[in-house]
């Protein structure tokens, strides 16, 4: 009996128990169900997507620099508009400047080509801003008598209120040394009808200040043509000096 056990060990052989034993230790597979389907990553495609969104497109990228451009013009002319209507409201008047009287104190012929001579006169600065006041820096004027400067006067500096007038009574005399096509008969003619035509001018440094702001310091250009400035010994004539207003150019 011993015999026959050996011989059927001997007949299934080492390798096909090995094979047995291998296919009872190894684990069943349960098989899945035929409608199964793999489902996709959708974390990694999520952040795929919303990379992609935030790249700007070549489209986005133009509706951005059109609505800049846009914007930069509007805010630009607001600017302009805002200035010019600034400009034109708070822009100040230039000063005016009057002379009331004046008379002529001396008038004389000194050897044969120069002449003497006083004038005297009421000079007015008006400032006919409602807003701005002025500030005259400096004023110096000078008198002529034929085109030559006879004498010059430093008017003292000062600051005028809005809508006001300051009155100066400035002297010049002097003697003036008169060209040489003047004729000396003209000033007899003159002396002996008892006026005489002058001519003042004056430079003035002045600034304007409105409220907080001030402007730039101009120079104003002051003419005044006196006409028929009668002598001190002739003032009581018809047809003499009434009064004038100067020429002002900044």
């Amino acid at each position: 009996m011993s015999k026959i056990f050996f011989k059927f060990t001997l007949s299934i052989g080492p390798h096909k128990q090995t094979s047995r034993l291998q296919t009872m230790c190894k684990p069943k597979e349960t098989p899945l169900n035929g409608s199964y389907t793999a489902l996709p990553n959708s974390t990694t495609d999520d952040q795929t997507h919303s990379t992609l969104s935030l790249i700007p497109t070549q489209s986005h990228r133009r509706k951005v620099l059109r609505f800049v451009i846009l914007l930069t013009l509007v805010l630009c002319s607001a600017a302009f508009a805002l200035g010019l209507v600034l400009g034109l409201t708070l822009r100040p008047h230039d000063i005016k400047v009057y002379v009331s009287e004046a008379t002529i104190k001396e008038f004389d012929l000194i050897g044969n080509d120069t002449v003497h001579c006083k004038l005297e006169m009421a000079m007015l600065f008006k400032n006919p801003n409602k807003r701005a006041s002025v500030h005259y820096k400096s004023i110096y004027a000078t008198s002529h008598y034929e085109g030559d400067e006879f004498g010059s006067v430093m008017l003292p500096k000062f600051h005028q209120g809005h809508n006001s007038i300051r009155a100066f009574n400035p002297v010049f005399e002097g003697m003036s040394a008169m060209s040489v096509d003047w004729r000396r008969e003209e000033f007899y003619k003159r002396k002996e009808e008892g006026f005489v035509d002058v001519e003042v001018k004056a430079c003035a440094w002045i600034k304007y200040k409105i409220g907080l702001f001030e402007t730039k310091k101009r120079m104003a250009f002051i003419v005044c043509g006196l006409n028929r400035v009668a002598l001190a010994v002739n003032d009581t004539r018809v047809g003499g000096f009434r009064g004038t207003r100067c020429d002002v150019n900044l």
